[in-house]
């Protein structure tokens, strides 16, 4: 089930935040910059991402347990009234729920918010040697893509 994040979703949130960015960045970046995160530092992060009116997080969850998450909305420096493409800031999945629907879920929940904020286009940035998560996000006609804004909304 995907649902709206609440503020009691925060621990949860910033375990699967931790878990995901371990392995899926593990294997790339540096170890000590992976690890920098802590769990209390992260917990923070959350408490204040969904306190922002601008941004919407979603959760997937099964069983009450919160296997994925998806942050999107305004840029991060807010709304203008010109602006046409939103951001998925965040999207990560526990490892175990790779391959499953949890992600596709979360991606087409966010185009509906996204859709739904006024937003036609969006970009999510993804690293270049993430390959499984750059092989998620692209490759569908009329779905975000990393790095590129491709439409996936009604034009204005």
């Amino acid at each position: 089930m995907i649902r709206d994040a609440t503020p009691d979703d925060e621990l949860a949130i910033a375990s699967v935040h931790l878990e995901a960015r371990s392995a899926g960045y593990g294997h790339f970046l540096d170890a000590a910059y992976v690890a920098s995160l802590t769990l209390e530092a992260c917990v923070g992060l959350w408490r204040t991402l969904l306190a922002r009116s601008d941004r919407r997080t979603v959760v997937a969850e099964v069983d009450a347990e919160v296997l994925g998450f998806a942050h999107f909305g305004y840029p991060a420096d807010g709304p203008k009234p010109s602006e046409q493409a939103g951001i998925l800031r965040f999207i990560y999945v526990l490892p175990e729920h790779l391959g499953t629907d949890v992600g596709a879920s979360l991606l087409a929940s966010a185009e509906e918010g996204l859709a739904a904020q006024g937003f036609y286009t969006a970009f999510l940035g993804v690293y270049e040697e993430n390959r499984r998560a750059r092989a998620s996000t692209s490759g569908t006609a009329g779905h975000m893509t990393a790095s590129d804004g491709r439409s996936f909304g009604a034009s204005p």
